[in-house]
């Protein structure tokens, strides 16, 4: 081998690129937690919540938990989302049956109904009516199987103030009663309104006003009530997403009242967030605000925009609404930024950010008499297939798992470890390896332009001696 090529041989020796026997790869998990199962006397199924400490430390796909026992053989488990059960409230209804009017006096109006046989028992009726514009007064009463009555509703308001304001309430609530037979009295079912319309007539003579008057129009108009309906709620137990509440790691307000904006900057653990929600002192405001993802690779910044909508927050009198909450589609980035146009209103008062999302959860066996311990915190780990089909089967039965927690965080020696050998990727990005690479390249071509000079002054010293 020619001394060129042994120096060749040699920066690539000293690069790492000839391959030499290597220590099996293992794992090297930096952070260590112990699960607390010490109070079973049998094997059971635990639930192990994770906080803000594992999503700050482990990967963002949590790739590299692993629950080890005692013995360090890997555990199996399931990852998935915390259920809350609630009870969900629907509303029926149905028309009421057997309907008959009978007018009291000039001033009242009876209506009697009834239930069919099938029908579940009512908590109110609703009046079903096509006018605008009015203001009535309502009893309704119970008639028992022996024909007595019982007040249900003895002085509600039904009204619609459509001339006003978008507001009507043409139903009425009642306690739940076994009686199938029902009584409603309306008071003053024929009501003088005055229409909107005034006509004002006026005399002139010569130029000047000599009189005018005014005349309104009044007429009588009766309640009109298409149908009377029944209604009743059922309560239906159901499970959904727990919103969790998560610690903001850092919050910064940056304002640009040149742009008529003010920026939040907000900065996670890594959680899987699904909304932020806003504090503020301010009142009476709408402002459209933009949520994004802040990504830096370098001296670049990317913003990707996640959510748009109107934060909003009226308080005066009896108007009272709020909506200052941002939902996104779920998201463990790390840097969040929300933009407020303010245009030229005064910036809203940002007191503080609340960060929302689903709790995920570890499901596991565990037995008697072991110990296991939570381990993540390597960046370079792959996601291990164990088998969880007798998780999946025994979740799949309605077995509910018992709640477990963990120890504080243990940082692990990882000096007795044998080192990761390099995978490709390493050779990639070692920027020794790129620089040798160069370094080649230059001293093959400078070889091969010297070789090739070599050639010709070698023709041409053969040429000059034929001649």
């Amino acid at each position: 081998m020619s001394r060129f090529w042994q120096f060749i041989l040699l920066v690539f020796v000293a690069t790492g690129i000839v391959p030499c026997e290597a220590a099996e790869p293992q794992p090297l998990f930096r952070w260590s937690r112990a699960i607390d199962t010490s109070s079973i006397d049998q094997e059971e199924m635990f639930v192990l919540p994770l906080d803000s400490e594992i999503y700050d430390k482990a990967q963002s796909s949590l790739n590299d938990l692993v629950i080890q026992n005692i013995n360090g053989d890997s555990v199996p488990f399931l990852i998935r989302k915390q259920k809350k059960k609630i009870t969900r409230e629907s509303k029926s209804t149905w028309r009421a049956s057997n309907v008959r009017l009978n007018p009291i006096m000039k001033n009242r109006l009876e209506i009697e109904f009834e239930l069919k046989e099938n029908d579940l028992a009512p908590v109110g009726l609703k009046i079903v009516t096509p006018l605008k514009n009015f203001e009535q007064r309502l009893q309704v009463f119970a008639i028992n199987s022996d024909g007595t009555e019982s007040p249900l509703v003895e002085d509600a308001l039904i009204f619609d103030y459509s001339r006003f304001m978008d507001v009507r309430q043409v139903s009425v609530r009642f306690p739940k009663t076994s009686a199938r037979k029902f009584r409603a009295v309306i008071d003053n079912p024929t009501r003088v309104q005055q229409s909107q319309l005034v006509e004002i007539t006026k005399r002139l003579q010569e130029g000047g006003e000599v009189s005018s008057e005014s005349r309104t129009t009044i007429e009588k108009r009766p309640f009109r009530m298409d149908r009377i309906e029944f209604w009743t709620e059922t309560e239906t137990l159901t499970q959904v997403s727990n919103e969790h509440p998560f610690d903001v790691r850092q919050k910064k307000i940056v304002s640009f009242p040149e742009k008529g904006q003010t920026g939040v900057e907000i900065l996670t653990n890594g959680e899987p967030l699904t909304s932020f929600k806003i504090s503020t002192s301010s009142k009476n405001f709408q402002r459209t605000a933009t949520l994004y993802e802040v990504s830096r690779r370098g001296s670049r910044v990317a913003n990707r925009q996640l959510a748009s909508t109107r934060l909003r927050r009226f308080d005066f009198r009896e108007l009272n609404e709020e909506h200052l909450t941002l939902s996104f589609p779920e998201s463990r980035h790390r840097h969040f930024r929300i933009v407020i146009e303010n245009h030229e209103s005064q910036p809203v008062e940002i007191d503080g950010i609340e960060a929302f999302g689903q709790l995920e959860e570890l499901v596991f066996f565990a037995e008697q008499n072991q110990k296991y311990s939570l381990l993540y915190g390597d960046q370079d780990a792959e996601k291990v297939q164990l088998d969880t089909a007798a998780l999946q089967a025994a979740l799949g039965k309605k077995i509910q798992p018992i709640l477990v927690t963990m120890g504080v965080p243990q940082e692990r020696d990882l000096s007795n470890f044998p080192p990761r050998s390099p995978d490709f990727r390493d050779y990639i990005n070692n920027p020794f390896l790129i620089g040798a690479v160069v370094f080649i390249m230059i001293a093959v071509l400078a070889r091969f332009l010297y070789s090739a000079a070599q050639q010709i002054d070698s023709a041409s010293d053969d040429s000059e001696i034929n001649t």
